[in-house]
C-alpha cells in the first residue's frame, strides 16, 4: 500500500528538479534584448547630494509609471568627493555639457538638459513627451549574450541607424550596477539606483578602436564592424576590484554628436527590472505550475492515505462497492 505514495514522492521530486533550474535561470541568466524607442534619462547626481536623496524616490516612481519608456541612469560626479565618480561618468559628464559650475541633481534625456535642482513626477513627465515628440524616430538595437558565467559576461551588440540618418556617431555601453548601498558619508537615503560604473564609446569608423573609461583589463570592446549599413561589435566583462559582473548590466544607446550637442536616438538595457516592462517574466508561470504539481501531488498522496486507512479496517474505498447502475427494462 506505500508504493502509491513513493510513486507521488518520486513524481514530486522529479517535477521540482525539472522546474527548478528553468525557474533559476529564467530569473537570473541575461536573455537577448532587441528594442532601441525607450528615452535615455541620465541624472547628474552625487552621495554628499541631499536634494539628489529627496528626489530619488521621485524619480523611482516616475520609473514606474513610465512602462518602459524610459532607461534611468545614475552620473556620478567625479569630484574627489564621491567614492562612485569615476573617469566614465566624467566623460559622459563632460559630453553633455556638465560642468563644475553646474548643480545637481540634473536631468538629462537623450542628451538634452531638462531639469536641474528638486522636482516632481509632474515635470519630468512633461519632459519626457516633449523628448518623446522630438525624436523623429529610433534605431534598433540588438544585445545578444554570447557567454554568462559568474566571473565573467559576453555580449554582441549590434546597430541598424533609424532610417532619417546615416550610420554615423557611436555605440555607447554602459556598465551598470543596479543597487548600491550608499558609502560612507552619504546623504541619508535609500539605496542607489542604476549606477555607471564604467562606459566605452565605440565610434562608428572602423578605423577608431573604442574608448573604455575607466581603463580596465576587465572590459574589453572589439572595433566595431560595418556592413550593408548597420554596425557590430563584441563586449566582454569580467569582474574585478570595483564590480562583480554579477551585480552588473548593459545598457547600449546610439549617439549622435553634432554642433549642437549629443543627441541619442535609441536605447535598449539588458536588465531584467527592464525587460519585465516589454517582456513578462517566466517566473511567476513557471511558480504556478509549480504550485499545481505540489498540488496533484498532495491530492494524490492524500487521496492513498485515506485508501489505506480503509483498508486497516477492512473497509473496501467507496470507488470499489459502488454498484453498477441498473435500469427498468434491461
Amino acid at each position: 500500500m506505500a508504493e502509491p505514495r513513493v510513486r507521488s514522492r518520486l513524481v514530486g521530486f522529479f517535477l521540482c528538479a525539472l522546474i527548478l533550474p528553468w525557474v533559476t535561470s529564467s530569473a537570473s541568466a541575461p536573455s537577448e534584448q532587441t528594442g532601441g524607442t525607450a528615452i535615455l534619462l541620465e541624472m547628474a547626481t552625487a552621495t554628499w547630494c541631499t536634494t539628489c536623496a529627496s528626489v530619488d524616490p521621485v524619480l523611482d516612481d516616475f520609473i514606474s509609471e513610465t512602462n518602459g519608456r524610459v532607461i534611468r541612469l545614475s552620473l556620478h560626479a567625479f569630484d574627489g568627493s564621491d567614492p562612485l565618480g569615476n573617469d566614465g561618468t566624467s566623460h559622459r559628464l563632460t559630453t553633455l555639457g556638465f560642468g563644475n559650475s553646474s548643480g545637481v541633481p540634473t536631468i538629462y534625456m537623450d542628451g538634452s538638459e531638462q531639469v536641474i535642482g528638486t522636482f516632481e513626477r509632474s515635470d519630468l513627465h512633461r519632459s519626457l513627451a516633449a523628448t518623446e515628440a522630438s525624436r523623429p524616430s529610433s534605431s534598433r538595437i540588438r544585445v545578444v549574450p554570447v557567454s554568462n558565467s559568474q566571473d565573467s559576461q559576453s555580449f554582441d551588440i549590434y546597430l541598424e541607424p533609424s532610417p532619417d540618418i546615416a550610420l554615423d556617431g557611436a555605440i555607447l555601453i554602459y556598465l551598470v550596477e543596479a543597487e548600491i548601498q550608499r558609502p560612507e558619508g552619504s546623504a541619508r537615503g535609500g539605496t542607489l539606483a542604476n549606477v555607471v560604473r564604467g562606459i566605452v564609446e565605440a565610434p562608428l569608423d572602423e578605423s577608431v578602436p573604442p574608448r573604455i573609461y575607466p581603463q580596465l583589463n576587465a572590459v574589453n570592446a572589439s572595433s566595431v564592424e560595418i556592413s550593408n549599413g548597420s554596425a557590430y561589435l563584441r563586449l566582454s566583462v569580467s569582474s574585478n576590484q570595483l564590480w562583480d559582473v554579477g551585480e552588473l548590466h548593459v545598457v547600449v544607446a546610439h549617439q549622435i554628436l553634432s554642433d549642437r550637442g549629443t543627441t541619442i536616438r535609441g536605447a535598449v538595457s539588458t536588465s531584467s527590472s527592464e525587460e519585465e516592462a516589454g517582456n513578462p517574466s517566466l517566473l511567476p508561470s513557471a511558480l504556478l505550475i509549480a504550485s499545481l504539481s505540489v498540488g496533484v501531488v498532495y491530492a494524490s498522496s492524500s487521496r492513498n492515505a485515506i485508501s489505506d486507512s480503509f483498508s486497516m479496517y477492512g473497509v473496501r474505498s467507496v470507488r470499489s462497492v459502488r454498484k453498477t447502475p441498473s435500469f427498468e427494462g434491461e
